[in-house]
């Protein structure tokens, strides 16, 4: 695939010589997914990505979706809905106290002493996990 998401011929490419379709298709595929985790260390890296260091840390696969210097968002895969839980029990230990006692059981909107805001919310049937963390 390219850029624009069409299928490259691969037979013609002289790096996959050798290879069946499939292994072709795997190397591509994990050629994209190296380049996809140098982007993610480089985002998390920069120095705009100061929100991300006031979340807990987590082995969840992830995807940074926006990362400028006053918002930070991130979707989570493969959350399963017990880890959402302690995902939120870890957050309230990291300072940030619910704006709205009474929010759904699948939302949290917080705020710590910082005036920094985290909203997370999630979807128990794709266990999936969308936040995003600003300064107000």
């Amino acid at each position: 695939m390219d850029e624009n998401g069409n299928e490259k011929d691969l037979a013609n490419n002289p790096n996959y010589d050798s290879m069946t379709v499939k292994e072709a298709k795997e190397k591509e595929y994990n050629r994209l997914i190296q380049e996809d985790a140098k982007e993610e260390k480089k985002n998390l890296s920069s120095p705009v990505s100061e929100l991300n260091s006031l979340l807990p840390k987590t082995d969840y696969i992830s995807r940074t979706v926006f990362n400028k210097k006053n918002k930070y968002a991130i979707h989570y895969y493969e959350v399963e809905e017990n880890e959402y839980f302690d995902y939120i029990k870890k957050i309230k230990e990291k300072g940030f106290d619910s704006m709205d006692p009474n929010s759904p059981e699948k939302s949290f909107l917080g705020v710590n002493n910082d005036n920094i805001l985290v909203n997370i919310h999630y979807d128990a049937t794709n266990k999936t996990l969308d936040l995003d963390i600003r300064r107000q």
